[in-house]
C-alpha cells in the first residue's frame, strides 16, 4: 500500500475554486480508476498567506499506480483539471509515502480497501 500526497499552494481567494475543480474534474475519474480518497484539507485562509491544499489518496501498490496513471491519459477530466490547476496553483508537489514500521495511524486507514 502506498499513499499519494499532493500539496498545492493557492491564493486564499482561490481555495474554493481549486477544491471545486478537483472535485468536479479529477476526483470522479480517480475513484473510477481505483484511487481511494483519504481526505482533502487546507490551511486557514485568514492568516494572510498562500493556502496549502493537501489531498491524500491511498493506492494498493506500485503496479496499480502504473495502471491508474496510464488510464488517466485517456480521461478528458484530467486534461480539464490540469487546465484549472495551472490557472490557480502558485506552486505544488506530489510525493508518495509508504507506511513505516513506527506508523500509529488508526487501523481502518491502513487496512486494505474492501470490495467495491
Amino acid at each position: 500500500m502506498i499513499f499519494l500526497v499532493e500539496s498545492v499552494d493557492v491564493r486564499p481567494d482561490d481555495v474554493d475554486a481549486y477544491v471545486r475543480g478537483f472535485e468536479t474534474h479529477y476526483l470522479p475519474g480517480a475513484l473510477d480508476r481505483g484511487m481511494e480518497l483519504v481526505g482533502c484539507w487546507h490551511t486557514p485562509t485568514q492568516i494572510g498567506e498562500d493556502v496549502t491544499v493537501m489531498v491524500i489518496f491511498r493506492l494498493p501498490g506500485w503496479a496499480e499506480w502504473e495502471q491508474i496513471r496510464n488510464a488517466a491519459v485517456a480521461d478528458p477530466g484530467v486534461a480539464a483539471w490540469v487546465s484549472v490547476r495551472r490557472e490557480l496553483m502558485v506552486r505544488g508537489s506530489r510525493k508518495f509515502y509508504e507506511p513505516a514500521a513506527l506508523t500509529t495511524v488508526a487501523p481502518p486507514l491502513l487496512a486494505p480497501p474492501g470490495p467495491s
